[in-house]
């Protein structure tokens, strides 16, 4: 008996002891439920139920009239766990099980760490913590909002994941999306430290076949630049184009425009009727230019951009002599261009041109902008300013080629004028690599201030329409003459 008694104790004793923890034995723990992530500014909600204690009926209505003002959302939380993500890639976790016995709300603004608050002070807290009278200005102290004790008290319960140094951004970046002029709005996440940059592309086609000749005008004067030819196409396709990479990208919302053009022009002595004399005189040349072009238009801050690469040759692979003596045998009252031999040798052309129009008066039926440019490479090295003016029935801020068009018709008259100042141009002094030219004209000669301009006329329908213009240039070098050409200009809606 005492021996079967004794047994039992050793096995209850044994059993117990099993049942015991080590010391060194740890506690299996629940895995933690998934964070609901909030990467965007907003407000909250951590228990809806406790609106019983506020006294307040209405509280999700009285909250939302709060918060109107500082135009933030009002989020219902749905888990255990709050993952804040701050623009600058920090991640900060809060445990709301704690939480939510002490406060009712959490604030977010997406560059300071959440800051939870009472109903009874969120007026005051948001007040300091989302300023009303400084839009997209942030508190720098958002902890002034609430008492500094009370802080001290759930920094315990909040986790900070920040970014390191070397992968942090400095500044937020900025990323273009193109978009078609078709498509719908985009809508698109937040991701923290990109802001998205939403650019429309124009997907309407058309052809452009401009001549432009110094006959064309209401003075006939057969010098200078005398002959020009350009096709110029339009089409969203050519914004695929690899050599996009070179245009200058806009980083505020706009329509774009993108290009391709061939120009053929070509440059004569004062009279082509004698041998050149090789003095005080321009020379011969000629260039042919294949252009890559983008333009864009914000029509909310008025400005229209245009950037363009030129790729090309001068000289006599540039058919200019071949040309002009064609046009000039096959009408008989002109005689045969003398002195194409002597034309500027053969180099390389690279340049990239950039202009901006900024719209400073818009009226219906009138506009004016002003201008500004700059051309650097092997052609041409200039920079300018000048005006543009247009009355009629056309698209506003100079958005004759973008857009839904409001009418069919489209008709107006227009005035350009521009002054610049001249660095450098291949077409008076030779190329920049090839320096063996029988004639070109010295630095010394050549005018360092020029003006130009032009005045005209388009009418099109349905995109499809024909411009006349005439244009003046001043003296581009010492003992020149001004000059005139005309220009007709057609356009083909594809």
């Amino acid at each position: 008996m005492k021996r079967g008694l004794l047994s039992l104790i050793i096995i209850l004793f044994l059993s117990a002891c099993q049942q015991r923890q080590s010391p060194g034995e740890k506690i299996p723990v629940a895995s933690p439920e998934p964070a609901q992530v909030i990467d965007q500014p907003a407000a909250v909600v951590l228990d809806p139920a406790i609106a019983s204690t506020t006294g307040d009926e209405n509280y999700n209505g009285s909250i939302q009239q709060i918060l109107a003002s500082f135009h933030i959302p009002l989020i219902s939380s749905s888990s255990g766990n709050l993952e804040f993500v701050k623009r600058n890639g920090d991640k900060v976790r809060i445990d709301l099980h704690p939480i939510r016995k002490q406060y009712d709300l959490i604030l977010f603004d997406a560059e300071n760490d959440p800051l939870p608050v009472n109903f009874k002070d969120l007026e005051k807290s948001a007040s300091r913590y989302f300023p009303r009278n400084t839009p997209g200005k942030i508190a720098r102290n958002a902890k002034q909002a609430i008492p500094e004790p009370v802080l001290q008290n759930i920094d315990s319960l909040i986790e900070v994941s920040k970014v390191p140094d070397s992968l942090r951004p400095g500044r937020q970046k900025t990323l273009v999306l193109p978009v078609p002029d078709t498509a719908k709005s985009f809508s698109h996440r937040d991701i923290p430290g990109i802001r998205w940059v939403e650019e429309r592309i124009d997907t309407r086609s058309n052809l452009s076949v401009i001549f432009e000749n110094d006959l064309i005008t209401y003075a006939n004067t057969d010098r200078y630049f005398t002959n020009g030819v350009t096709f110029r196409l339009q089409s969203a396709w050519i914004s695929q184009m690899k050599l996009a990479r070179l245009m200058i990208p806009y980083r505020h919302p706009s329509r774009s425009v993108y290009s391709l053009q061939l120009v053929q022009n070509m440059y004569t002595p004062r009279d082509t009727r004698i041998e050149p004399t090789f003095d005080n005189d321009r020379p011969y040349s000629s260039i042919l230019v294949l252009g890559y072009s983008k333009q864009n238009i914000d029509a909310n801050r008025k400005i229209k951009i245009t950037n363009e690469a030129w790729f090309g040759y001068l000289g006599p692979y540039s058919p200019g002599a071949y040309l002009q003596t064609l046009v000039h045998k096959t009408f008989p009252t002109n005689d045969k261009p003398l002195g194409w031999e002597s034309q500027i040798k053969t180099d390389v052309i690279l340049n990239y041109n950039i202009s901006l129009e900024k719209t400073l008066i818009s009226r219906p039926g009138f506009e004016f902008s002003g201008t500004a440019l700059a051309r650097a490479g092997t052609l041409y090295t200039q920079g300018g300013a000048g005006f543009n003016m247009h009355a009629g029935r056309f698209e506003s801020n100079g958005m004759q080629t973008l857009g839904p068009r409001k009418s069919a018709w489209q008709y107006y008259f227009f005035i350009h004028a521009e002054g610049y100042a001249v660095g450098y141009d291949a077409t008076l002094q030779g190329g920049l690599l090839n320096r063996d030219n029988i004639f070109v004209l010295k630095a010394g000669d050549v005018r360092r201030l020029v003006g130009k301009a032009d005045f005209g006329f388009r009418v099109s329908y349905k995109g499809t329409g024909i411009e006349l213009a005439q244009h003046w240039l001043t003296s581009e070098f010492d003992g020149g003459l001004s000059h005139k050409w005309g220009r007709i200009q057609l356009i083909f809606n594809l």
